[in-house]
């Protein structure tokens, strides 16, 4: 049996056993050429015009003649006494049964939808990858186009069976293959985000985001920044099998973020937990937390390290005062919408006013929200409420704390109560959020 692999490089093998070929580029080309169109015959005017455009016809035709001779030495006998080229005097075939060629094979697997896992692994590389001839790049692409499509109907295939690990390991080869290839990288994204890492997900698309950028100083196009979003909101993908038939009564939506539990930041949470902990005994330090859009870390901020802050701060001895002391230092309502005397582009005149004696008390606020902060915060509220509903929550918790037991306004204890939130139940709302 003759086994011939023209993907990848040229390997030949002879029952087993490698053939080496100590032959010029021509001969190679000439036999590549009969190889690809096998059992075809080949007209001699043809290969001529391949091989030596720029010799007349008699000159080419004997350098064919001296190149079949040279290829058939090569070749190793055909059982039967047959013959691996049938020449005449107008057409070159190559012919036999004896023999298989990588090629043929991937292209007649790829054809069939119970066969593409065998084409993708028969294709070795680009087809002879070592020779730069005009026409043979064209063939090269070619395969290279059909391997392209066998990988992503493979990828789809096995998703829709369930095979996540096989898809997501299919999925990577064809990105690797094409790393510009925007439907490769979707069904990268796609094929992660089903397999529950969604952080992996957003970050295949932040990686190939880049590559356009840099390569070709492009946006990715609308579909993928579709994906991209609904990754972001961690919505139900289209077509989706398995997040479909986890919520089958459940129409698909976009789901805030923090709708799902954080998971895999075991070790994050600890490190913050311990730094929090040595903080609190008087050895603080800076915290950076990095990390691309959408991977989570105003939830690793907020989940472990906010509430329980804010339970242990309640529980703390300097919490734990008078009451006449805490309705003395409560905030005064009017200090989130009067000028702020700590400004520091009209705060002198604001003390001015103050200390002349127009509502000198309400520099003594913990707090002065200003009217910027103040628009810009509900702005933000209003435009992105989806997804940042729950710092809008911890902030008005957090308000309603500082207004004290009674409700001050003007520097005046109007003496009704300011929490429409007990604090115990304010921290029982923050421990409940996801």
């Amino acid at each position: 049996m003759l086994k011939i692999n023209l993907l990848g490089h040229l390997r030949v093998e002879v029952d087993g056993a490698p053939l080496k070929l100590a032959a010029n580029q021509k001969i190679i080309v000439l036999w590549a050429y009969l190889l690809l169109y096998a059992n075809t015959p080949v007209p001699r005017s043809l290969l001529c015009r391949l091989l030596w455009p720029d010799s007349d016809d008699l000159t080419a035709r004997a350098n064919l003649r001296r190149h079949l001779y040279q290829l058939r030495q090569l070749l190793p006998p055909v059982a039967n006494e047959q013959l691996w080229l049938q020449a005449s005097s107008e057409e070159i075939r190559w012919q036999g049964d004896g023999y298989w060629i990588d090629g043929a094979a991937f292209e007649q697997a790829s054809q069939q939808s119970d066969s593409l896992e065998l084409a993708v692994d028969l294709y070795a590389g680009e087809l002879l990858p070592e020779l730069n001839v005009e026409w043979l790049a064209v063939e090269r692409t070619r395969l290279h186009n059909l391997y392209i499509s066998s990988l992503k109907q493979l990828v789809e295939q096995v998703r829709h069976k369930g095979s996540y690990n096989q898809a997501l390991y299919h999925a990577q080869q064809l990105l690797a293959s094409e790393p510009l290839d925007e439907a490769a990288v979707r069904l990268l994204m796609t094929v992660t985000y089903e397999m529950g890492d969604r952080n992996s997900a957003l970050t295949y698309y932040a990686q190939f985001s880049s590559l356009l950028a840099t390569e070709l100083g492009i946006e990715p196009m609308p579909e993928t920044l579709f994906l991209h979003q609904a990754i972001l909101n961690n919505a139900s993908l289209p077509g989706s099998t398995k997040m479909e038939a986890a919520t089958p009564s459940q129409p698909t939506r976009s789901l805030p973020p923090s709708s799902f539990p954080l998971v895999g930041r075991e070790a994050e949470v600890g490190q913050l937990s311990r730094l929090w902990r040595q903080a609190a005994q008087g050895a603080g330090s800076l915290v950076l937390v990095s990390g691309e859009a959408g991977l989570g870390k105003s939830r690793l901020l907020a989940a472990p390290l906010l509430i329980p802050t804010l339970a242990e701060a309640i529980a703390s001895p300097g919490l734990q005062r008078p009451f006449e002391e805490a309705v003395s230092h409560s905030l005064d309502l009017s200090t989130f919408f009067s000028p702020n005397a700590v400004n520091p582009l009209y705060g002198g005149w604001v003390a001015q006013q103050q200390f002349a004696g127009n509502s000198y008390g309400i520099i003594q606020g913990v707090a002065n929200g200003g009217y910027v902060p103040l628009v810009l915060a509900v702005v933000g509220l209003i435009a992105c409420w989806r997804k940042v509903w729950q710092w809008g929550a911890v902030g008005l918790v957090f308000a309603l704390l500082a207004l004290g037991p009674h409700l001050h306004l003007n520097d005046q204890d109007t003496g009704l109560p300011a929490h429409a939130i007990p604090r115990a139940d304010a921290v029982a709302f923050l421990q409940h959020q996801p």
